[in-house]
């Protein structure tokens, strides 16, 4: 019998599927631009939220099907089904993520996660095969490949590219709506038919719809736990606390040995340092060990080679007392220091800036900047 499907539980599928897009990409953003144990821990956030949320999504979405006959999960394809999934995300973030984002490696990437995300849906099918006889369509198949591979190649290039992009909310709608769709593609070819002496409906001691919300509040839980580590992004370092209406916003203060706020002195007046927050204590930074300065809000993040370090200032805020002949503000939230240019590489639709440095690091180019930059720095290209 062609299978129908409950319009409730696909609400939820689809919806499990655009907040974990969301979470994914929202991480997997922020992946260049970090270093160290940051760096691993968002790429294993962004894989393990997408891959839970394509997941969840075809499990609540299998959840959805209405049928007259009982449905038995068989365990071990479903676990399996999981886990491809999670490799394959995980494969494809890390290639996109320490290659430079070519139309090679953009298809590379895009091929090896999109044939998981099928096969993580056909390896779950197979779940079904102790209840119902299940047949695939072929075109359906293709199709199901066809929308897989679109799906994996916005979420790369999103993720990765370095030209301005719709807001995050956006392009997680485009996604969750292409995993969703992947699915439901493929159901609409697929035929299930009851075996032998399962003709009859069962209730089971969990409904489906029960069992769909547990699995659909597990992937936001996931999901959630996983966005908790863009918190930091935000604020100051704990111990550090900025001044309130009475000061100057920029100035920091910190509690003294008794606990009571006291304004520290102003860091910046010095013209060659840059005011930095290190284990909650206010420090200074000389300019000509700046690498490369990162606008996050109202603060920034000055690189100095080798770790990133918190600033209370502003990007404008730190332009003004970086000397013009060698920092250049290459984009709307970087500055660089000219001579730490190593080169200058093309990506899919940018161009982005490699650093020399201790830890490997890019920085995106403004379009309008590119004829300037190249001017003021000679460097090698690729």
């Amino acid at each position: 019998m062609i299978v129908e499907h409950n319009p409730y539980l696909v609400f939820l599928s689809v919806l499990v599927a655009i907040q974990a897009s969301y979470v994914g990409l929202t991480l997997a953003k922020q992946i260049n631009s970090s270093d160290g144990a940051m760096r691993r821990g968002l790429l294993a956030g962004s894989a393990i939220s997408l891959a839970t949320g394509i997941w969840g999504m075809h499990f609540v979405g299998m959840l959805a099907i209405k049928l007259p006959f009982a449905i038995d999960f068989a365990v071990l394809p479903t676990l399996l089904s999981f886990l491809a999934c999670v490799l394959v995300v995980a494969l494809a973030l890390l290639a996109t993520c320490l290659w430079h984002l070519t139309w090679l490696t953009l298809a590379g990437g895009s091929l090896v996660m999109g044939l998981g995300i099928v096969t993580m849906h056909y390896i779950g099918m197979m779940a079904l095969h102790a209840a119902a006889h299940v047949e695939h369509n072929p075109v359906s198949i293709l199709l199901s490949l066809l929308v897989s591979g679109i799906a994996s190649a916005s979420a790369l290039w999103l993720a990765f590219g370095q030209s301005r992009r719709p807001p995050v909310i956006v392009s997680a709608l485009a996604l969750g709506l292409a995993i969703s769709g992947m699915h439901y593609v493929a159901m609409a070819g697929t035929r299930l038919d009851p075996l032998h002496g399962n003709e009859m409906a069962m209730s089971g001691a969990v409904s489906s719809d029960f069992l769909a919300i547990i699995v659909a509040f597990v992937a936001f839980v996931v999901s959630g736990v996983f966005i908790l580590m863009l918190l930091p992004d935000g604020r100051p370092p704990a111990g550090v606390v900025l001044a309130g209406a009475a000061m100057d916003p920029f100035t920091p203060r910190a509690r003294d040995t008794e606990g009571a706020l006291t304004a520290l002195p102003d860091l910046t007046t010095g013209p060659d340092t840059l005011p930095i927050h290190r284990n909650g204590l206010v420090q200074t930074l000389d300019i000509a060990d700046v690498v490369s300065i990162h606008a996050n809000s109202h603060y920034t993040y000055i690189f100095n080679g080798a770790s990133k370090l918190f600033c209370p200032l502003s990007i404008s805020e730190v332009e003004e007392l970086l000397p013009d002949r060698v920092f250049m503000r290459v984009h709307r939230s970087h500055i660089v220091n000219l001579e730490k240019i190593g080169g200058l590489r093309k990506t899919v639709d940018s161009v982005v800036i490699e650093l020399e440095s201790a830890s490997r690091l890019t920085v995106p180019v403004s379009r309008s900047k590119v004829v300037e930059l190249r001017a003021r720095a000679p460097f090698r290209t690729g």
